[in-house]
């Protein structure tokens, strides 16, 4: 719901991520992206490796519903500053 994101832009935790360089706790949202896709580089629809992949281009899942196959995993993410 839009009230979740909008609650969800006060959090200012960041998760740890070796591979990607994490923000500072001061952060704002700059948008936000509705999306139903294949993710071929996330393997079986694994929530933790599509929030690394989100993270790795500038994005942070938001949610995120796997579905199993070829089918289309579809999810919400921000990009934040």
């Amino acid at each position: 719901s839009q009230q979740q994101l909008d609650d969800d832009d006060d959090d200012d935790s960041t998760a740890n991520n070796s591979n990607c360089t994490s923000g500072t706790s001061s952060r704002r949202t700059l948008g936000y992206l509705c999306f139903a896709d294949r993710l071929e580089n996330i393997p079986g629809g694994d929530e933790d490796a599509a929030h690394e992949e989100m993270k790795c281009t500038g994005w942070e899942l938001v949610d995120f519903l796997s579905k199993p196959g070829l089918a289309r995993h579809m999810g919400v993410a921000r990009v934040v500053e």
